[in-house]
């Protein structure tokens, strides 16, 4: 620097990290002037230090948030490819449950933009959900800060019937305030109609077994009365069998 300082004839400005007799750390910027005699040779030098400390700690935190910027933006490129390509409808709210965006999955699943869907349907949560239940999940849910899902019978904008699963989740800062919602919507209409279809067979084999022990019931009671009689007519030929002809048995046994 002060080979610059000669060379070039003017000032020269530098910036070096040191620390105090008490081990602070302190950035100090320099500014050498060169101090010229008649025959312009450099004869002395004036040295002002100035504090930067405060400067490069507001620079370095400029590096990191632009750095954790480039992170966030990377991870919101890669979620957005995911909404994006996901089969689930996405919906982001803010913390109140007002609706703020959709994929494209929404679309598809549904039927409409986020415009239309507000326009027809309502701007908030608990006016557009089909859950009749809505509010009551959502006020107890917004006191534990934890995911909820449910369940709900959908209507599409042509009309068409979907069972949706919802999972409901709250995007909570550091201190635990609520600023965004986002709901995912699962199509389990397959996943019903099989359970339906479950639910018939079981009951179907239900009514058969009641049919059947109703069957055996009525079968014992018919046999119940021959067959006492039988066991009756029997004791009566075993306690008197001596006594009886061959021909009085044979119209016993078969009369």
């Amino acid at each position: 620097v002060i080979y610059s300082c000669i060379e070039n004839k003017e000032t020269a400005i530098y910036e070096y990290f040191t620390t105090t007799k008490s081990d602070d750390g302190l950035w100090i910027q320099t500014t050498l002037t060169p101090i010229f005699g008649d025959n312009e040779e450099v004869i002395n030098f004036i040295a002002i230090d100035s504090n930067i400390t405060k400067i490069k700690d507001a620079e370095n935190e400029i590096i990191f948030q632009k750095e954790e910027i480039e992170k966030k933006s990377k991870q919101l490129e890669k979620l957005s490819i995911v909404a994006r390509e996901t089969n689930n409808a996405i919906v982001i709210m803010d913390n109140k449950g007002n609706f703020e965006w959709v994929n494209e999955s929404f679309t598809r699943m549904y039927g409409y933009t986020l415009k239309q869907f507000i326009k027809e349907k309502g701007g908030n949560i608990v006016v557009a959900s089909y859950n009749k239940d809505i509010k009551n999940l959502i006020n107890k849910w917004l006191g534990k800060k934890t995911p909820i899902i449910y369940q709900a019978l959908n209507i599409t904008k042509s009309g068409q019937t979907i069972w949706a699963q919802t999972t409901l989740t709250p995007i909570i800062e550091d201190n635990g305030k609520v600023i965004k919602i986002v709901s995912i919507d699962s199509d389990i209409t397959k996943l019903k109609k099989a359970e339906e279809q479950i639910q018939k067979q079981r009951d179907e084999l239900q009514k058969a077994n009641i049919t059947k022990d109703k069957f055996f019931s009525i079968i014992a009671h018919d046999l119940r009365s021959p067959f006492a009689t039988f066991v009756s007519l029997t004791s009566v030929v075993y306690q008197s069998f001596d006594n009886f002809t061959h021909d009085k048995l044979k119209s016993i046994v078969f009369d």
